[in-house]
């Protein structure tokens, strides 16, 4: 859809076209959804027309999938959206699906539950989903029925997230940094300029990832920019600026549970990217007695979830706003979509289009720091591929760029996390072949001694499979140097290596994460 200003991008091109225009990026639409418009830069686009841009992209790559166009779509909610923002979302969706079907998130996730993850729900009981999403915070009671399963309470947290989480931590390194220059941090905290603008984004970013790191270890760092400097940040710390945040979502599922009944629940289930965080798990525990279960993928169960869930044939038998969903074999296929989902969203002016289709600085190294990355197998690819061998994921076959990566060095004894960007490239072939391309642009640190910077320049070549959720190599073939320096001298200088350790992946089929014990990557596909 196009703007006098420019046009609507959406998911990964938006977060790519947010570094030459910040101001028009919207990270969290779901959070609009009461708004008659949004703000993004110097625009103000109708929120059903962003939804409907996000649908339509949406539809456009199922169509690539498929290999035909999309008749149906299934779409989720929370169970405590009322009537108008549902009928927003719906009338939005119209416009490019001819047929839509809205379902309540905690059904469908309840249906992933009983359907792939074989949990029996007996009659009568129920089982609580906890959906910490990265813009919302939803928890709900859900009941197996006669007719199949149905909502019986539900609360919403619009205002709390993996988001709220971010700022937290932001705020925390507000005080560290500000007592050593106000001006400095003010251009993060308030920019005003576009580089300081694409600053405020780089850290923003890098808070995410380091908080998703710290799902999986203990410890990380994260990158000031503009200040250029190193920031140890460890578990201990995140699960502190993150308590009140969620103890806020304990709350509200005490409260729910109670309105239920009260009663001790089946079980307990995760859903959303933010509830990997195990202090969430630890808290839930405590407060339920009942130890929860962390789904695979759990940004997506909600979506899968959705193809497993049809509408009620009895209109009559829900609350008004809470709609009971029975879950009989699927007749037709569907398309699942998260509706609030947190996929990006952008209204770039006609130079931020521009800029989004050039190379920008990014990722490479050994690897790059990775998203909510879960080791589990991938999406297929939005492109077809050639004679794929056996034993490889489709998803990963094509050409990647390297965005970010994060890779740990042993100085003075200490684990020390480099973090970079670069114009690496990763090639993963059909016949199960690869190459890593690297430019040689630097990963770096400061610390108390100076700025230490890792350098690879050269190539890594050899075979590949994919099993259980992880790239398993063989056959290396390393080319080139691994260069490490301190404020510009070379301290140490060896021929470069290949890692043989199997690496955990997430693939959309457009971004791809790498996560080993000692790095991370986040890549995008390109042709180029």
């Amino acid at each position: 859809m196009s703007w006098p200003a420019g046009r609507l991008v959406v998911g990964r091109d938006a977060w790519h076209a947010a570094q030459t225009d910040p101001a028009g990026f919207e990270p969290s639409p779901k959070r609009h959804i009461d708004e008659e418009s949004m703000l993004l830069g110097a625009a103000e686009p109708a929120t059903a027309d962003v939804i409907a841009a996000v649908l339509g992209r949406v539809a456009e790559e199922a169509r690539q999938v498929g290999g035909g166009p999309v008749g149906g779509v299934t779409l989720t909610h929370p169970a405590a959206w009322a009537a108008p923002r549902r009928q927003r979302l719906e009338e939005a969706a119209r416009t490019v699906f001819p047929d839509v079907t809205l379902v309540s998130e905690p059904v469908a996730a309840a249906s992933y539950v009983v359907e792939r993850a074989g949990t029996r729900i007996p009659p009568g009981g129920h089982v609580v989903v906890y959906d910490f999403g990265a813009g919302t915070f939803d928890v709900s009671v859900v009941r197996a029925g006669g007719t199949g399963l149905e909502v019986v309470a539900t609360e919403g947290l619009d205002d709390t997230g993996g988001l709220d989480v971010d700022a937290a931590i932001v705020d925390l390194l507000g005080r560290a940094f500000e007592a050593q220059d106000p001006a400095i941090w003010q251009r993060l905290a308030a920019p005003t300029t576009r580089p300081d603008q694409r600053a405020r984004r780089i850290l923003w970013d890098g808070v995410r990832t380091g908080k998703e790191i710290l799902s999986r270890t203990t410890s990380t760092v994260l990158h000031v920019p503009v200040f250029d400097a190193e920031a140890p940040f460890g578990r201990e710390e995140l699960e502190a600026v993150a308590r009140p945040i969620l103890d806020r979502t304990i709350e509200a599922t005490r409260r729910v549970l109670a309105h239920a009944g009260g009663d001790t629940p089946t079980g307990v289930f995760l859903v959303g990217g933010a509830s990997r965080m195990p202090l969430a798990a630890s808290l839930l525990h405590q407060a339920l007695g009942v130890r929860p279960t962390l789904l695979d993928q759990p940004e997506l169960v909600v979506a899968e979830g959705a193809l497993y869930t049809m509408p009620p044939t009895d209109p009559v038998a829900a609350p008004a706003d809470i709609p009971r969903i029975a879950t009989p074999a699927r007749t037709r296929r569907r398309v699942p979509v998260i509706a609030g989902t947190t996929a990006a969203l952008l209204l770039a002016t006609t130079l931020a289009v521009w800029a989004g289709n050039r190379d920008t600085p990014q990722g490479s190294g050994p690897a790059p720091s990775s998203p909510p990355a879960s080791p589990s197998a991938a999406a297929p690819s939005v492109s077809p591929t050639p004679s794929i061998g056996p034993g490889l994921d489709p998803c990963l076959v094509g050409l990647w760029k390297q965005e970010q990566y994060g890779i740990d060095a042993n100085i003075y004894d200490s684990r020390t996390r480099l973090t970079g960007y670069d114009t690496g490239t990763i090639t993963y072939r059909p016949d199960g072949t690869y190459e890593i391309v690297y430019s040689g642009a630097p990963m770096g640190a400061s610390i108390t001694d100076g700025r230490w910077e890792n350098v690879f320049k050269g190539t890594i070549s050899g075979r590949y499979q994919t099993k259980d959720g992880k790239i398993v190599v063989s056959g290396l073939t390393a080319k080139g140097t691994s260069v490490l320096s301190r404020n510009g001298q070379v301290n140490n200088s060896t021929t470069m290596t290949g890692n043989t350790e199997p690496v955990e992946y997430t693939c959309t089929g457009t971004t791809l994460a790498l996560h080993a014990s000692f790095y991370d990557v986040e890549l995008s596909r390109t042709t180029t």
